[in-house]
């Protein structure tokens, strides 16, 4: 009976009518299916009341593309995606950043226990809080009338003498005056007799109780009524002292492609990153996205042909000396100096490494580079009747220019060969506003996870792409793969737009860089000539 009682003051939760499963706006999970197969339709509520708890997770206002990628990755992690419930609806609304559409920063969810929530709080970086969900309604009054709909054994727990509360009122679209909001407050204590038993405490209350108005339709034209009204009792807040330990501006050695903390935070939580794991940067710099993995729990290494952004500027402003400052040496295994397109690292039948993840020079601020000889090289040691032989004596590489659509066959091909079967890749992409699902590179063992957009400019765009190695490495299938099997934009079709001419000025920005790099070394070797 109680249980019924539940289902029945949720309904408004998901807007479906009790009992038909048809209407239901939820995300479909294998833990559903299962229930469907045991029980009936009119059983299946009350089982889902029998496992499940209702939840209301407050977002912060930044990063909304982010939000529920980071919050399905943190539920894999703790293991209960399947048991991960939530309206389809409204997660479109909390992804959603542009202004010209609905948004809002409140999903409420339906997930085990509390003391999932709990895990999910202590590293999560999108969310600002966790509460329980008390009551909803699509008007205030329903909002009060729910609340006395709720049960009353579960009530007497949260609100009794030995407890002490007080009430936020959190507004998301428009600004409440404060009388209307002490109104509010009142009329929520005589809402229910339970109210006069606990004791308000503004200072340290015990409970934290939370009116959520989500008027949030449109920024610049909000509505005169509320979308949606909700009551929570606050579980715990995320640490924004994480965010805060991480930053560059604190950090002992940085670069100046280093990634910021709240975003290096979100890609170690997409990767899954945990105690028993082992992660790979192979384009590693000042070693940011390291730092992360390694604060919760992770071995790290990392690879880079820049031998000068290992080294740093001295033997106290380096990479080692940034996990130094976090106390994290024991998770840091090393570094190497190489070559993304030529791997030193082999490959084993299982895979290495649970996790890798990159942010690889495009050339925007730093040029991407890979190890060859160049044009002037060649054509000297054809001039001179020059045999390479692969055993020469030790010399100083050459370094060229590293195409966009080089590295990502690298990256993707890196991946498929050392990740472990679900291990996860997590990189950056740079796009435009053009950008098109089919511009994203593919490879038969890795399925894409997450697609988020961070806008940089009016046009430009960066997208970070989590993809899950979902088969083992077949060297006979996968081996010879031409790029156009790895799903690469195809620069001949029109319909990119400026996409096309992006990729395009990023490829002559890179020949230009290398043509002035040329120049300089005639000069260096006139002036050689001239002394000698």
């Amino acid at each position: 009976e109680k249980s019924n009682i539940c289902v029945n003051h949720f309904a408004t939760f998901f807007d479906f009518v009790p009992f038909k499963m048809e209407e239901y706006e939820l995300e479909e999970s294998a833990h559903l299916e299962n229930l469907r197969d045991k029980c009936g339709r009119e059983e299946i509520e009350s089982k889902l009341e029998a496992t499940k708890r209702p939840f209301m997770v407050r977002f912060r206002s930044q990063h909304a593309e982010f939000r529920l990628p980071e919050l399905k990755s943190l539920a894999t992690l703790f293991g209960f995606i399947d048991q991960l419930e939530y309206s389809r609806i409204q997660a479109r609304l909390i992804s959603q950043r542009r202004e010209d559409r609905a948004t809002s920063p409140y999903l409420p969810i339906f997930a085990p226990s509390v003391e999932c929530i709990e895990k999910v709080a202590t590293r999560a970086v999108g969310i600002q809080s966790f509460y329980e969900l008390i009551s909803v309604g699509k008007t205030f009054e329903e909002l009060l009338e729910n609340v006395k709909s709720y049960p009353k054994d579960r009530m007497e727990k949260l609100i009794n003498r030995h407890t002490s509360f007080r009430f936020h009122i959190d507004s998301y679209g428009k600004k409440i005056p404060h009388s209307e909001q002490l109104e509010m407050m009142k009329k929520l204590t005589d809402s229910h007799d339970l109210w006069e038993k606990g004791v308000i405490n503004l200072k340290d209350p015990s409970d934290f109780y939370t009116i959520f108005i989500d008027q949030g339709l449109d920024r610049n034209k909000p509505s005169n009524e509320p979308r949606k009204w909700y009551l929570g009792r606050k579980i715990k807040d995320t640490p924004v002292e994480l965010i805060e330990k991480f930053n560059v501006k604190k950090r002992t050695y940085i670069g100046t492609t280093s990634m910021d903390s709240e975003l290096s935070l979100m890609m170690a939580n997409q990767a899954l990153a945990r105690k028993g794991t082992l992660v790979m940067d192979p384009f590693a710099g000042t070693g940011s996205l390291l730092l992360t993995c390694a604060n919760f729990g992770s071995m790290v290494m990392g690879g880079d042909i820049d031998l000068k952004m290992f080294n740093g500027w001295d033997q106290d402003r380096n990479m080692m000396a940034n996990f130094k400052q976090y106390q994290i040496t024991n998770q840091f295994i090393d570094v190497i100096v190489a070559d993304n397109a030529r791997t030193p690292l082999r490959s084993v039948p299982n895979g290495l490494f649970h996790a890798i993840l990159a942010d690889p020079p495009y050339g925007i601020r730093a040029g991407a580079r890979k190890v060859g000889k160049k044009r002037k090289t060649i054509l000297r040691e054809q001039k001179l009747g020059i045999i390479p032989a692969k055993n020469k004596r030790p010399h100083i590489i050459q370094c060229i220019n590293y195409s966009v659509r080089d590295v990502l066959h690298d990256l993707l091909s890196f991946s498929a060969k050392m990740l472990v079967e679900g291990g996860r890749l997590v990189y950056w992409l740079p796009t435009t506003d053009q950008f098109k699902e089919s511009d994203l590179p593919l490879h038969p063992c890795l399925q894409i996870v997450s697609n988020s957009e961070q806008p940089l400019s009016m046009r430009m765009r960066r997208r970070l792409i989590t993809m899950e190695k979902i088969c083992p490495y077949d060297p006979s299938l996968h081996d010879n793969l031409s790029a156009e099997h790895y799903g690469q934009i195809d620069l001949s079709d029109s319909s990119h737009g400026n996409l096309k001419n992006y990729w395009m000025r990023l490829d002559k920005n890179s020949e230009e860089g290398g043509k002035e790099e040329d120049a300089e070394e005639e000069e260096e070797d006139e002036e050689e000539e001239q002394e000698s």
